[in-house]
């Protein structure tokens, strides 16, 4: 009997200690996880709004996204883990995407660290028209550090939401103005002030890329093509219109997918650089052409 009233007592004692310990533990983690939240800085966000550009893949499983922001800066967006299909900020890296990005400035230095985000608007529609699409695809290629200007994004914004909701003419002039901006801003804007030859005023017949400008009747080479005159002042105009001009534009001049290839080629010319996306573009145009004419020979038959 006093064997098992010692067993009982030695076994209450061995709880009773076990009991103190655990609760010892339990409070030196609390102590420890105070301290360590004194100690640590607060992982504080800050915020940044702007248009998607596009996203090209890191690593395995991450993205950088380009972001144009409503300053008219250009920001890459480092996010981790994007490409993985249960991503929560997948969304946030879909072109024609309007987004707010949360970022950790801790994290950040050439790169913007991403928290997380919402996606205010997208444009999706764009992706319904193949020549649409591939306009805002060249735009995007164009778009460096060194060719943003003021009012860049509002133009990118205009020309999204008029591809979106199908207003042809409307995009043709946002991204022929879009592309005669960041000419200016590239340093070779067309001389439109007359023949860049011989300097007469009259007779302009041709605009030379190789010459820098327009070319009069007179000093017009054999190879070189007459333009149009409402063609030479509808681009004169362009060149020439500010900011709050573009309703005077849209009313008195129509664009087409011609004026802003002409542009694209001018870009590629003085900057003897080659893009994939414009050679695409033109490849659209042609076969658009081809069904164009057979269905007006077609209509003959």
């Amino acid at each position: 009997m006093i064997k098992v009233y010692l067993l009982n007592r030695s076994a209450n004692k061995s709880a009773r200690l076990a009991k103190i310990v655990r609760k010892g533990v339990e409070k030196m983690n609390k102590d420890h996880k105070q301290l360590t939240s004194q100690n640590e800085p607060e992982l504080k966000e800050d915020e940044v709004s702007g248009l998607v550009l596009g996203c090209s893949d890191y690593k395995e499983a991450d993205g950088i996204i380009r972001l144009l922001t409503r300053e008219d800066r250009l920001l890459s967006v480092y996010a981790r883990g994007i490409q993985k299909e249960k991503s929560k900020n997948r969304r946030l890296a879909l072109p024609f995407s309007k987004v707010r990005l949360s970022y950790l400035p801790q994290y950040s230095n050439s790169l913007l660290y991403l928290s997380r985000g919402s996606c205010e608007d997208y444009a999706h529609h764009i992706n319904d028209d193949l020549i649409n699409q591939s306009i805002c695809f060249v735009i995007r290629d164009l778009i460096t550090e060194d060719t943003l200007y003021k009012g860049l994004y509002q133009n990118v914004y205009h020309l999204w939401q008029s591809f979106n909701k199908n207003r042809k003419r409307e995009g043709y002039l946002f991204s022929c103005l879009i592309a005669s901006n960041l000419i200016k801003t590239m340093g070779i804007e067309p001389n439109f002030d007359g023949c860049v030859i011989c300097g007469r005023t009259d007779h302009l017949v041709s605009l030379s890329r190789e010459e820098g400008g327009l070319i009069c009747s007179e000093c017009k080479r054999d190879d070189l093509l007459l333009v149009p005159v409402i063609r030479l002042r509808k681009l004169r105009a362009l060149f020439k219109a500010r900011q709050e001009n573009v309703p005077v534009l849209h009313q008195n001049f129509e664009y087409d997918l011609a004026d802003f290839l002409f542009l694209c080629s001018w870009i590629e010319y003085h900057n003897d650089r080659s893009y994939s996306s414009i050679r695409f573009l033109e490849t659209i145009q042609s076969m658009e052409q081809k069904k164009n004419r057979r269905d007006k020979k077609d209509q003959k038959n």
